[in-house]
């Protein structure tokens, strides 16, 4: 997974940054350990309960408009090299999704890797190809489950080979239902790359520049 303390990372919200104000926003860090104070933040790292997680999975930042009543959280993405897919930490990703869903509370995914620049609105998500869960967080692999399937992004068949494979095909055959021609999009990774936290493969072709989606979500912001 991507590191955020880089400088190809730094750059992508730079430029993010300025796009925002261009448009007559003004733009502030929203992550916890920035507005936090450092003994908050020493304490909180540690906790994988849902709210502390909750807590440090909010948006790194927000743009406020100057006359509109618009206000825009943004998440910042890189991956400095090529991609064919779009690689997101599953569990940020499933609270922006539940929040949009539930409450029209979206989020916009800026992304940058050497192919370009795109990005999503989580009320809008790309088609989701694999959800990889990974040892850490198992307490809450049951919840990315149900926001993804809640959301229409994995289905029933996707949970029910990822529980049992064999079982799954003999009782969807035995019921005279269609087997997809697929196995489940869900999966565990026992490797211990990068940050170990659960994740997700999501298509990128045919996603907007992250530029043209700020001009073009506000007014749904508004609404």
């Amino acid at each position: 997974m991507p590191s955020v303390n880089d400088p190809y990372h730094d750059r992508l919200e730079e430029d993010a940054n300025a796009v925002f104000q261009d448009c007559d926003y003004v733009t502030d860090s929203a992550t916890y350990h920035d507005v936090m104070r450092p003994e908050v933040v020493e304490f909180l790292r540690f906790i994988d309960t849902n709210t502390g997680l909750y807590t440090r999975t909010r948006s790194d930042r927000i743009a406020v408009h100057r006359t509109k009543k618009e206000v825009i959280q943004y998440e910042c993405k890189t991956r400095p090299h090529k991609n064919r897919d779009l690689c997101i930490e599953a569990l940020p990703l499933a609270i922006h999704s539940c929040l949009a869903r539930n409450f029209s509370v979206d989020c916009l995914y800026v992304c940058r890797d050497l192919d370009g620049d795109y990005g999503f609105w989580c009320s809008e998500m790309p088609e989701i190809i694999n959800l990889v869960l990974t040892k850490r967080g198992a307490h809450f692999h049951q919840m990315l489950i149900n926001e993804f399937v809640k959301s229409g992004h994995l289905d029933q068949f996707d949970v029910d080979v990822y529980r049992d494979r064999f079982a799954t095909f003999q009782a969807y055959q035995e019921a005279g239902l269609t087997v997809p021609r697929r196995g489940s999009r869900i999966f565990n990774e026992t490797s211990n790359r990068g940050s170990g936290d659960p994740y997700v493969f999501m298509i990128k072709a045919g996603l907007m520049k992250w530029q043209d989606l700020i001009g073009e979500g506000t007014a749904a912001v508004a609404a």
